[in-house]
């Protein structure tokens, strides 16, 4: 967190510490977490969408630039600043997070259902794992809905390794263009080398 310096993500102003506590000094986010926002919209239309991604992912992609990899991105973990802004936000929690040297990471975390799915089958992993997290993310802002659905967490885990991603859905996604559909088909690709980089989720027509 004293790394990262950027509007998007969470930053780290000062620390005291007593004989007891560690204290945080963080900034204010009013509006809360994404997933209540979402909870209360519903689903996002796409040009709301396309500005909450945006500043998602130009959050992630600072940290990917300085090989930072989040491992724990979901709703919960992006706070939005006002509560009459839908979009603007800042990536939080970084309790997961490492430094990403160059070789593959091999240690298991993450939340069920947003992890990728090289991390679940035991398979190095690297910044591209991320992209998995935001993939999904993105598809609940579209759909309204997680794509993975089970009766417990061995069953979410499944689903989630096996990452079967439907889109046939005409209640969910009949009224989606085209282009968000691709660029949420990319992010999610199983093999992390079919998968797109952050920066070209940025860069992707739909986005822009």
């Amino acid at each position: 967190m004293r790394l990262v310096k950027h509007a998007n993500t969470m930053e780290l102003i000062e620390v005291y510490e007593s004989s007891k506590y560690v204290h945080l000094v963080l900034p204010l986010m009013e509006g809360g977490d994404l997933i209540k926002r979402m909870m209360s919209l519903k689903t996002y239309n796409e040009e709301t969408a396309i500005k909450a991604m945006r500043s998602f992912l130009d959050g992630l992609d600072h940290c990917h630039a300085l090989n930072i990899v989040h491992r724990d991105l979901k709703p919960e973990n992006l706070l939005l600043h006002s509560k009459s802004n839908d979009w603007d936000m800042k990536i939080a929690d970084f309790g997961l997070s490492c430094i990403y040297k160059g070789r593959g990471l091999t240690v298991k975390c993450g939340t069920p259902g947003f992890i990728a799915p090289e991390i679940l089958g035991d398979k190095p992993y690297d910044l591209k794992s991320d992209v998995f997290s935001a993939g999904i993310i993105l598809y609940m802002l579209l759909s309204g809905r997680h794509p993975f659905h089970a009766k417990n967490r061995d069953a979410l885990l499944q689903a989630n390794l096996q990452s079967i991603i439907d889109f046939d859905d005409s209640k969910l996604w009949g009224h989606i263009s085209d282009q968000a559909k691709d660029l949420v088909q990319k992010m999610l690709a199983k093999e992390p080398d079919q998968r797109i980089s952050v920066r070209e989720a940025l860069q992707h027509p739909w986005m822009n």
